[in-house]
């Protein structure tokens, strides 16, 4: 366990999760392992006296990243904080939720609706960049824009309405949870 407490800013626009991610991997490549280290990274905290609360999302991090089967060796609390908050939701009550909100992409052809879940899944990972989207996915931006324009139509969703994107990321969350348990 390290502690990091406020300090002057560093120049650069990565993010601290980001650099000490690459040196894991590279300390793991370096010896040749490349699973047994795994970091959680709480939120900010801005006060000494948060170091207890800091290390309880540590903690948790890693043991929701592990649960949820999550490759990176660093994961910050922001990346499963749903799921710790919703992790005592009856999965049946998430399976409830998840039909409601894909019932109409879920009746389409099965193949049809995995490959749109896909894109769904990925524009929401990658915070709605359709750029980002697209390379994740290997497909032309044009392609994952129409997509998605589609899957809008299907589930009646605008991803400019932030309750609508929460009901869908939080329908992912449940999936993640749902398939690890």
């Amino acid at each position: 366990m390290f502690s990091l407490f406020e300090a002057a800013a560093f120049p650069g626009h990565v993010k601290l999760a980001q650099i000490v991610s690459a040196c894991v991997k590279e300390l793991g490549a370096a010896e040749g392992r490349t699973s047994l280290l795994r970091m959680g990274v709480s939120n900010k905290k801005l006060k000494p006296d948060a170091l207890r609360q800091a290390y309880r999302e540590c903690a948790e991090t890693c043991r929701l990243a592990d649960k949820l089967q999550i490759k990176e060796p660093v994961v910050q609390f922001e990346t499963v904080e749903l799921a710790y908050l919703f992790q005592h939701v009856p999965a049946d009550r998430m399976q409830l939720y998840c039909d409601e909100v894909l019932g109409p992409l879920l009746a389409k052809d099965p193949e049809y609706s995995h490959e749109m879940l896909r894109t769904l899944e990925t524009f929401l990972e990658y915070d709605g960049q359709v750029n980002e989207t697209a390379k994740q996915l290997y497909i032309h931006r044009n392609t994952a824009a129409y997509r998605l324009e589609k899957i809008g139509e299907i589930l009646e969703v605008d991803y400019k309405n932030m309750n609508d994107l929460l009901r869908l990321k939080l329908v992912f969350v449940f999936r993640q949870m749902m398939n690890s348990a």
